[in-house]
Parts: structure tokens; sequence; C-alpha cells
């Protein structure tokens, strides 16, 4: 349904002005159509002050961001309407063109009202088109009394204004003034003063300027004075003139080769002693006046505090900080847009989706058009709590991907969630049990076995002490190879625990080095990578020089084993997490696995 009457209906003249919008022609003339006096100055300071049109854009443009929908009342809520094909659906998307339409539709009205307070939603259906017309663009000729009653509307054609049909729609909608609620209103109309004192300001300033082009001045001297003749001169030549040639010549010098002497050597004259200081230069301009630039900012910061929008809007956000800054965006869709929208919303609503809804459905009064605002505001940095709720297990992946501004497809696969969790291990775990269960679910066998329960002690009411100890009865010789295998993996336990150390150590000297600012005398070198940050390829170059001689005593394979602290301690200086033994001994004996995926 793109319009509210069809050419067969006859035209329904309304009683009058309807709060804040009505729709044309009206049974009396009242001030439809006729600007007022200080919404004319409005439109021209709009044109020739920046920082109103700035504003008044501004507005526009935030506005064009809100989407229109229509909505259902169901008790005392109004409920969206989701389904494309319900009759208040299709009026919608007629109206001005669809979303795209209605979003220039939302642009100039934000313009309109704020720098004049009203404007004119014009449809004619002869061409379907729709136009934003300012006050004194459309005009209404006779009344309903007389039954005499047309329109005309000044689409800004060559033909100047045209009649409008009685199956045109034109819609009259303006933000109304609190003494006289049939009038409009806007911020501009209280700020006309301060917008004149800020175009004096500025044609005081721009006098200033152009004084300045009529010239340098005349420069009086008095004819006592001998100049040299310039070389090459004519000898018959006045004084002046040898005098002005001279200048010439010692400006263009310096100008053209800067490093030329003469820029360092002023111009010699000969005068007499009396002729001293008597000499006069008289000037076509006056100075720049400071004050008056102070002036002018301090009325263009007086306008700023009295349009309808955060004082920021004009004067920006330097001095304040970025929650503030949101605070004030936040302000700017509350307390100045959501009024603006809510009036063409009624507006809409009164005037449009109802009378268009009317014998389509059976209740037409309880259709409404609504302003969604979900895509004006701005809400605050989230990321830090979503990533504090996710490490609690209270979030989702997809929220947190969705907060900190990462899309589903950059969720990690199976195989990148497996090396993730082998370096979690590798930078600590909360006891060597975890690690246990985290390096079988990775396939990493450490050859231990499962704990099944059979070495928990029993229950209190279970234990008894009267059951003999077993002897051992493995032969002699296995018992002294197990004994022998279990020191072997404690010496190299030790010597991998003395080898991270140095590294730690080593890597913390650097980074004592690398932040001399930093106080960490108080801190031993291998807690330094707790608190700083560096590159680990520079912390730990060289630390394992010497790594290969301590383990060779323990381990055939010793390169091994070095690949695996590093990998390692690289862990432990991106996290700055405390040195494990557990974890290291835990991938130390799965190094064949662990390391596989990283390589």
């Amino acid at each position: 349904m793109a319009r509210t009457r069809t050419p067969e209906a006859p035209l329904k003249v309304p009683s009058g002005f309807v709060a804040s919008a009505v729709r044309l022609p009206t049974s009396s003339r009242n001030m439809a159509g006729r600007p007022e006096g200080w919404q004319n100055q409005a439109w021209n300071f709009w044109e020739t002050t920046g920082e109103l049109r700035y504003v008044a854009q501004w507005t526009g443009n935030v506005l064009s961001r809100a989407n229109l929908v229509p909505a259902k009342r169901e008790g005392r809520m109004l409920v969206p309407i989701m389904d494309a094909k319900d009759p208040a659906t299709e009026a919608m998307e007629a109206l001005y063109g669809g979303p795209q339409g209605q979003a220039q539709m939302l642009q100039l009205f934000g313009i309109h009202t704020t720098v004049a307070g009203e404007v004119y939603i014009v449809n004619r259906a002869a061409r379907d088109d729709w136009n934003c017309l300012a006050a004194g663009k459309v005009t209404q000729l006779g009344n309903g009394a007389s039954g005499t009653v047309r329109l005309q509307a000044d689409f800004g054609t060559e033909g100047g204004p045209e009649s409008l049909s009685p199956q045109d729609l034109v819609i009259r909608t303006w933000t109304p003034h609190p003494r006289d609620p049939t009038r409009p209103d806007s911020p501009v109309r209280a700020n006309l003063n301060t917008l004149g004192q800020i175009r004096s300001y500025d044609a005081h300033i721009n006098a200033q300027v152009r004084s300045r082009l009529a010239g340098n001045g005349i420069l009086f001297l008095s004819n006592e004075v001998d100049f040299p003749v310039p070389a090459g001169a004519d000898p018959a030549a006045s004084p002046a003139t040898h005098f002005m040639k001279m200048l010439a010549e010692a400006m263009m010098t310096p100008i053209e080769n800067p490093e030329d002497p003469s820029a360092l050597v002023p111009i010699v004259a000969m005068v007499p002693t009396d002729s001293l200081g008597k000499n006069e230069w008289i000037k076509f301009w006056t100075d720049l006046d400071e004050k008056v630039v102070e002036m002018r900012d301090a009325a263009i910061k007086r306008l700023a505090l009295g349009l309808d929008v955060p004082p920021e809007v004009l004067l920006g956000v330097a001095d304040a900080n970025h929650w503030n800054a949101w605070l004030s965006e936040e302000s700017a869709v509350k307390a100045h847009l959501e009024p603006k929208l809510a009036i063409i919303a009624y507006a809409l609503t009164e005037q449009y989706l109802q009378p268009a809804l009317k014998g389509l459905v059976p209740d037409a009064e309880d259709y409404f058009v609504i302003a969604d605002t979900s895509g004006i505001r701005l809400r605050p940095n989230r990321s830090q709590e979503a990533i504090e709720l996710y490490d609690r297990g209270e979030l989702s992946g997809i929220a947190l991907r969705r907060e900190t501004g990462f899309q589903q497809e950059d969720a990690p696969g199976d195989e990148q969630v497996r090396i993730w969790l082998l370096r979690k291990i590798a930078t600590g775990s909360t006891s060597p049990e975890q690690t246990q269960a985290a390096l079988h679910l990775l396939g990493a066998d450490l050859g231990l076995l499962p704990d099944s329960g059979a070495n928990r002690p029993p229950p209190d009411d279970q234990r008894t002490d009267v059951t003999p100890e077993l002897p051992n009865r493995n032969p002699p010789s296995r018992r002294r190879a197990e004994e022998r295998a279990t020191r072997e993996q404690s010496s190299l336990a030790a010597a991998c625990d003395v080898l991270v150390y140095r590294a730690l150590e080593r890597a913390g000297n650097r980074l004592r080095n690398a932040h001399p600012r930093t106080d960490t005398t108080k801190m031993a070198p291998t807690d330094v990578y707790k608190h700083l940050a560096g590159d680990p390829d520079h912390l730990l170059a060289g630390a394992w020089d010497c790594a290969f001689a301590v383990l060779e005593p323990y381990t055939d394979d010793a390169d091994g084993v070095i690949a695996t602290l590093d990998f390692y301690v690289r862990g432990l200086l991106g996290s700055h997490r405390d040195h494990s033994q557990v974890v290291m001994a835990a991938l130390i004996g799965s190094r064949p696995v662990a390391l596989a995926p990283v390589e």
C-alpha cells in the first residue's frame, strides 16, 4: 500500500492540527505552508555558518541509521511485525521507496527539524515519488468552509509551484512550540543572536584580512638619504629608483638562493644624523585583533551548548576519555535523537500507516510505526569482560568472538584446539593429573597408568590395620633396573631444571637491561620474565650453549630434550607463568608426539 488515499476516495479534510503532525489540506488555512520570519533567518545561517550546518548534518546522518518498522499493540506492548506479507509491512515497504529511501527521509527530517523545526512529506501519486520540503514550499489555497481547498508545492523545477491533486499525500510534521503547539520550534530559534555574533566576528576578521590585500603600505623617506648607485644602473635615475632596484635585488637574491650571504647582510644607506628615526611607514591595514578570535570561540561554545545535541558533537572530545565519549554518544541517542524519531514515528502512524490500513485490517488503530535505534547506539568496549567470563565458563565462544569483533568463521578447528591445549599445558597446569589427562587426550602416551583408584585408601569404615604387607616378589635384578631408571630420570629432571633456571636468569637479566626505568631490584633474575615482556629469540640467545654437555650423561636424545626445554621456556616467557617441574617432566616424556604439531 503506497498511499493512504485511492483516486476514488473523496477528499476528507481533517478538523485541524493534531499534536505535531497533520495531513493537508486542513479545514482552516491557519499557519499551514507559511514560513515564519525566524525560519528564513535560520535557513540563512545554515547556508552561511559552517558550525550550524555541521550540527544539522550530523543529526540527519545519525537519524538516517535508524530503521522504521511497523508494530502492533498487544496489551501494553508494541510488538514489531516480522511477517513480510502483513499489510503493515507492505505499507512500510512502500513508504518513501523502502528502507533506503526512508534513510534519506530521516536524514532530511533531522536537518529540517534542527534548523526550522518543520518539514513537509509529499508523495505525488501520479509519479510515485517522495519529497521532503521546507516551510514555504507547500501552500494551501482556500479552506474547507468555502469548499475550494487546493494545495501547490514548489519542487524546485523550472515551471515553479505545481498544483497537487486530491490523491497526493502531504503530511506536515513539526516540533511543537511549548506555548503554542500549532507553531514549529527548533533549537536554532533560541540561538539566532549567537549565530549573528559569529557572523559579525567572521565579517570583522575577513575585513582585516582583506585590508592586507590592498598593498604593503607607503614608505616615506627623507630626500637627504643617500643610496649607493647599483652596478649597471642609469646614473641619471633618481635616488628613489636606485633604492627600489637595490631593494628588489636584495630581496630576490636570498629567495632564489637561501645560502647566499646577502640573506644575512642588511642594506646600507647614508643619512644625516637628524634624519634618523624620522622616516615613516604607513600601512593600509589594521593588525589582527586576537580578542576577536577568542570572542568568536566563546560564541561557538555557547552555540554548542544551545543546540539540541551534546556539546562534544561541535567541540570535539579531545579532552574526554573513551568512556565519557561513549556517554556523550549514549546521551545523544536518548536525550536528543529518540525524541525526534518519536515525532516522525507518531506522524507516520497517525497520517500514513493507520489510514492506509483502514479497510484492510479490522483493528487499524492498533498498528504503529516505531523507530529501531539499535543501529545508532554505540556500546563501550566489552571485550575484556567477555574474555573474563569466557575463562570462567559463563560465556560461549560465539559470544566471545562477537564481543571482541571477530566473525564466527574465525573459530579454530579441532587441530588448532589440540595445539593450543598443548601450549597451555606447556605454560603450567594446576595438577599433574590434569597434565596427564590432557596429554592423553592429545595422544601423548607417557607410559603412565591412569589412576584407577586401586591405590586410594579405603573409606574410614572399611579400613583395617591387621592386613600384613605382601613381600616384594620381583627378582632383585628387576628391582635394581627399576631403581636405576628412576635415578636416571631424576638426574635428567634435575639437570633440565638447572638449565631452565639458567635460561630464565639470562632472560631476566636481558629484560632488566631493556627496561632500565622499571624497578626490578627486589626481583630475582629468574622472576623478572613474569612482569616484563620481550622477544624470546633475543632473551634466549645462547641460553642452551652448554645444555648438550650437561644432558649427554643422562640421555641419548640431548638435542630432543633441548628442543623441548626451549619450547617450554618460550611458553613461560609468553604467558608469564611459574616454572613447573611436573609439567616440564611430562613434556620431556612426550616430546616425540607433543612437538610434532608445532614444527
